[in-house]
Order: structure tokens, then sequence, then C-alpha cells
């Protein structure tokens, strides 16, 4: 999936601790999911929009701090890369959306209950 390589900075990931990584990885995960539960929400299987919607915002509320802190570890990462953040974050986001959008029918109905399945699952 497109969120386990997104730790870009892959110098600086490995002098993370396992908490940092993680919450790195929830960082990337807040920022992606969001625009995928809106392809998903578009008409992608029969899950309301309102279940993508819960979820997200339940997942938001109790994840909020690692997401914050992960946004931190991220930005730092990038500034000792010497990386643009902004740029290096669009540019990921484009390669995912472009990979989400080019699945079948089917693939998108899978990915979008896996996806969800994830997010309920750290609730």
């Amino acid at each position: 999936m497109y969120f386990e390589s997104i730790l870009f900075f892959a110098a600086a990931a490995s002098s993370l601790s396992d908490k940092d990584e993680h919450d790195a990885v929830m960082f990337v995960q807040s920022h992606f999911t969001p625009k995928v539960f809106e392809i998903c929400k578009s008409g992608a299987g029969k899950t309301p929009a309102s279940d993508y919607d819960s979820a997200l915002n339940g997942w938001l509320k109790k994840n909020g701090r690692a997401v914050r802190h992960g946004e931190h570890i991220m930005r730092d990462a990038a500034k000792q890369e010497g990386k643009d953040f902004e740029r290096a974050m669009a540019q990921q986001d484009d390669e995912a959306m472009t990979q989400v959008k080019a699945y079948s029918p089917s693939e998108l109905v899978e990915h979008c209950d896996y996806l969800l399945s994830v997010v309920r699952s750290e609730l």
C-alpha cells in the first residue's frame, strides 16, 4: 500500500525510534486517507459515505497527538535531507492518487473496504 512507502526520507527513517516511525506513518495516513475516502465515497462499493466520515473522524480524534508528532518528525526528516516537505508530500499525493484512480472498479471497492477496515481497527 502506498502509505507504507511514506518514509520517503529513508536515511532519516533508519534513525527513528519505533514510536517516531509509528507516528510518522500515522501522520501520512492522516494526510492520504481523507483523499482516498473522498474517492471511495463517490460511488465505490455500497458503503455509505457516512461510514467513511465516522471512521475517519473517530480515528483522527483518537490519534491526533500521534499525527501531530508524526508531522513534526516528517518535517524534521525533510529538513535533514534538504528536501522541501510540502513539495515531497505533494509528489507523494500525486503518485498515490494516480495509483488509486488507476484501480479497476472492483480493485477500488476492495481497496476502499480494506482502508476502511484499517481505520476502524485503529479506533
